[in-house]
């Protein structure tokens, strides 16, 4: 039987105590210290500790993916919106990596000049949901408006920053009770993403080649956006699930 090891009820119950620096070190020891095990039995298998560190590198590389997998999608796919919206003077490719970042910014500082401590499970499962909300609308705005779809893609993006933000906040502050392995997995997870996409989007040009006044060209776009909006919402939901479990 392994104890299910809940590590966001206990940070949140460390953040209301003391914080100090002999606290936080002797967390990290029982965090990460290899844990001799007491019995023949356990000397054969991995003991609950660590069972539970492996969890947490596998979760903090899953919450690498997720911070940085939608906003690869949405320069992985720039061209389904600038295939509508250029017509109208109207420039994606500059203006969405602006506004994503606009609330994302302000959302980071305000969690690291914010001295509250936040319920961070409450809070990453509302992100997640409002990320896969916006993911599902962004490409199924454009269709009913086409070139009139700017702004209201303009808006979604705007909005997205904020749950990234909000998750990346929650990264700052979750990290600072883990040692620095935690970090070197969260950031590979981000390498992944960035993988991910690549590898998904020459998959959908593969499937849905897009050859600029065929026929096919439009459907094949629309096509090739879905798979790869798909395939990001699915992945988002497996990372969401993994983070809030563990």
């Amino acid at each position: 039987y392994i104890q299910k090891f809940d590590y966001l009820k206990i940070i949140q119950n460390i953040k209301k105590s003391t914080k100090t620096d002999i606290g936080i070190s002797s967390y990290n020891n029982f965090i990460m210290e290899k844990t001799e095990p007491n019995s023949l039995t356990e000397s054969k298998s991995l003991t609950w500790t660590e069972y539970h560190r492996f969890l947490i590198k596998i979760s903090f590389l899953f919450f690498g993916v997720s911070t940085l997998l939608v906003f690869f999608t949405f320069l992985a796919d720039l061209d389904y919106f600038d295939y509508y919206q250029l017509t109208n003077n109207q420039n994606p490719n500059i203006v969405y990596p602006f506004l994503i970042f606009t609330l994302n910014i302000i959302v980071q500082f305000f969690f690291m000049l914010s001295k509250k401590a936040f319920p961070l499970r409450p809070i990453l499962i509302y992100s997640f949901i409002a990320q896969i909300i916006i993911l599902i609308f962004m490409p199924l705005s454009v269709l009913p408006f086409r070139a009139k779809s700017f702004w209201l893609t303009s808006a979604l993006v705007l909005l997205f920053g904020a749950p990234e933000g909000t998750v990346i906040g929650c990264f700052m502050e979750l990290v600072s009770y883990f040692p620095i392995d935690c970090v070197i997995y969260f950031s590979t997870g981000q390498a992944v993403a960035a993988v991910i996409m690549n590898i998904v989007k020459y998959i959908s040009l593969g499937c849905f080649p897009v050859i600029e006044g065929s026929k096919n060209e439009e459907k094949n776009l629309i096509y090739g956006t879905l798979l790869l909006f798909g395939v990001t919402l699915l992945t988002l939901v497996v990372c969401f699930v993994i983070v809030i479990s563990i």
